[in-house]
C-alpha cells in the first residue's frame, strides 16, 4: 500500500509540474522562441472590434519573417538566391548535408 501511495504522489507531482508548461504559462509574457512581440489584445486587434482574426494575429509574425527575409536577400530583388542563402548559412555557422 505504501508503494501505491508513493506512485500516486509521484504522478500527482508530475501532473502539477507539467500542467502549466503544457498550458503555455511558461512563456510568462516573453518570447522564448515565440515570434509574438506583444500579448496585448488591443495591439493585435487592428480594427479594434474586440476579436482577433488570423490575419491580425499573423501580421505580427509575418512582419518579423519579412524582416528576416529582407536581411538574407542581399540584393533586395525579392528573391533569396542560392548564393545569398549559402552566405546566410555560412555567417551563422550552419552546416548542411549537401
Amino acid at each position: 500500500m505504501k508503494t501505491f501511495h508513493t506512485i500516486v504522489m509521484a504522478v500527482l507531482m508530475m501532473a502539477l509540474t507539467i500542467a502549466p508548461a503544457l498550458a503555455g504559462h511558461h512563456y510568462n509574457g516573453m518570447g522564448h522562441g515565440c515570434m509574438m512581440n506583444t500579448w496585448d489584445m488591443n495591439k493585435l486587434d487592428a480594427n479594434q472590434d474586440q476579436s482577433i482574426t488570423f490575419d491580425e494575429y499573423s501580421s505580427n509574425v509575418n512582419a518579423k519573417l519579412k524582416m528576416g527575409f529582407d536581411m538574407i536577400d542581399a540584393d533586395k530583388d525579392g528573391v533569396i538566391s542560392a548564393d545569398e542563402w549559402n552566405t546566410f548559412l555560412t555567417v551563422h555557422g550552419v552546416q548542411t548535408e549537401s
